[in-house]
């Protein structure tokens, strides 16, 4: 009796705490789509009518090509339990799942990795996921050294991105070092758990455990080579789909402009907005293309391009997801409800 009303606060506590951050979340996406269109929706309607839309052609094939190695990518850091096939229409599940509900994605993914025959483990699939999103991480933060390496700044600046590509090899070499010698990593961790009396609050212990889990398959060689020759495929597939679509709506394409885009759509992820996350993504477009200068303001009309850009991407990427996504459902003979429901009562069991 007391574990079903343990369960039933954690539920409440979750979907109370879901309604405040989508009530944030349309504050937030309503107050960015008016900063970047105000009242001058003429020009932006002009971008969209006069767009070179037979680039597409290009585009789209090569957004969903940039997919595949994600697949490849996610089934070596399970430790190859899991075939290409399953892995590539699963994580499609979990990006249709996460446009809909944000953060809701990867327990789906988790708890779909658990029907195969033979199963994954849960937290042995959700901890190669977490690492999923620190290579990721990773590769944004040498992305943006990269771009402000390359682009005109002053010296402080360009010394910033060479640092920034420093640090960035270094965490990759301090994982690997963490998941060769585990009670290091424990003993580290107690050192301050012992010291900062709050953080015995959290299942910090637990969570090193699941993450250094994801980390055990970088230990061998083989599979650490097929994670970066992956995930360096996936970026820049990522980054030639960027370049061809802005000839769409550019006269010529900026590699460094769609670089620091897509490290700024990285970092507005993690801004509450509604689900989709309308208004943040276009912002961080038009963001990115302003501090390559590509446009030369933030500020319509002169940001219409870009706003007519970061509106068509987002279009382009849900309408892929869906795509792929329902495909997904059809192969791992499941329906988006009953995903959708044991990846919150999943995440439930976690909440705090």
């Amino acid at each position: 009796m007391t574990r079903r009303v343990g369960t039933t606060e954690r539920v409440t506590a979750l979907t109370l705490k879901r309604t405040l951050t989508l009530l944030l979340g349309l504050v937030i996406s309503g107050g960015a789509l008016y900063y970047l269109i105000g009242k001058d929706i003429e020009t932006l309607r002009g971008e969209l009518a006069d767009a070179r839309y037979e680039y597409l052609a290009l585009v789209i094939p090569v957004y969903v090509l940039a997919l595949v190695p994600r697949g490849f990518r996610w089934r070596a850091l399970i430790g190859y339990r899991a075939s290409t096939w399953h892995t590539f229409h699963i994580m499609n599940v979990g990006y249709l799942l996460s446009g809909i509900v944000p953060r809701l994605g990867e327990p789906a993914r988790a708890w779909l990795m658990t029907r195969l025959t033979p199963p994954v483990k849960f937290f042995t699939a959700l901890s190669s996921i977490v690492v999923e999103r620190v290579l990721d991480l990773l590769s944004v933060i040498v992305m943006l050294g990269i771009s402000l390496l390359v682009l005109d700044v002053p010296d402080e600046v360009s010394g910033a991105g060479a640092f920034l590509g420093v640090v960035s090899i270094g965490m990759v070499i301090v994982m690997g070092y963490f998941a060769l010698n585990r009670d290091k990593a424990h003993r580290i961790l107690g050192f301050f758990v012992n010291r900062i009396s709050f953080l015995g609050r959290f299942k910090l212990v637990d969570w090193l455990d699941h993450f250094l889990d994801g980390l055990s398959p970088l230990v061998n060689r083989r599979t650490a080579l097929d994670v970066m020759f992956w995930n360096l495929i996936s970026w820049l597939l990522s980054l030639a789909a960027g370049y061809l679509l802005m000839l769409v709506f550019f006269e010529e394409g900026d590699l460094p402009g769609v670089t620091l885009m897509i490290v700024m759509l990285a970092l507005a992820v993690a801004i509450p907005s509604v689900p989709g996350n309308l208004g943040p993504f276009e912002a961080a477009v038009v963001a990115g293309f302003w501090v390559a200068g590509v446009i030369e303001s933030t500020d319509a009309p002169q940001n219409a391009p870009a706003v007519a850009y970061g509106l068509t991407l987002h279009a382009l990427t849900l309408g892929i997801y869906v795509i792929l996504g329902m495909l997904g459902l059809a192969v791992e003979q499941t329906s988006l409800g009953q995903v959708r429901e044991a990846a919150q009562h999943e995440q439930a069991k976690e909440a705090v």
